[in-house]
């Protein structure tokens, strides 16, 4: 008897989680329907942040996913395939860009729709791309470069000192006139 009840109470939680995962998918908004989508290729010197998953978006809405990402060995580039809704047209002279949806948080791709009349189709390549800026190397690159210069007080001393040694070396100059005969005067 306790093991009828152990089985029943076993099958119950497992119709309660398919049940919570297929409204979890219903709520999230995700289609599988690969005939209302097409894919687009873009090639960046850094997509540091960006994995298979990461959002696509035009003007803040989401419209696209990343599907693909792999290194070009020739070049050390990165490629990434998204995917796009068929309803949504891309100009052929719109830019993708890597953007950070805040200071710590995820990294998303960015397409900013171009004027061309001539729309990209699937397959085709978007050509002006801007990589992922790395937050942690600008402020490293600032902490340390100031450690380095040694500051700004550094380099105003420094300038001072070149304005006494050139003064000192005016007023040790001597300036010459020549005369008619071809005799040097000294006028200091």
């Amino acid at each position: 008897m306790k093991n009828i009840f152990e089985t029943i109470v076993g099958f119950l939680v497992l119709f309660i989680a398919g049940m919570f995962t297929y409204f979890a998918y219903q709520s999230s908004g995700e289609k599988l329907d690969v005939n209302s989508q097409y894919a687009l290729t873009a090639s960046f010197d850094n997509i540091d942040g960006i994995k298979v998953g990461s959002e696509v978006k035009i003007s803040g809405i989401t419209v696209g996913k990343v599907i693909y990402q792999e290194l070009d060995y020739d070049t050390y580039s990165a490629i990434i395939k998204i995917t796009l809704d068929k309803k949504i047209r891309i100009p052929e002279d719109s830019s993708a860009q890597i953007m950070s949806s805040s200071l710590i948080g995820d990294k998303y791709v960015l397409i900013v729709p171009g004027t061309e009349e001539k729309m990209l189709q699937d397959g085709e390549t978007i050509e002006f791309t801007q990589s992922s800026m790395n937050i942690e190397g600008v402020i490293s690159k600032f902490l340390f470069g100031l450690k380095e210069g040694g500051g700004s007080n550094n380099n105003e001393n420094e300038n001072e000192d070149d304005n006494v040694n050139k003064s000192n070396d005016k007023a040790n100059e001597q300036n010459y006139i020549f005369n008619d005969s071809g005799t040097e005067n000294s006028i200091s």
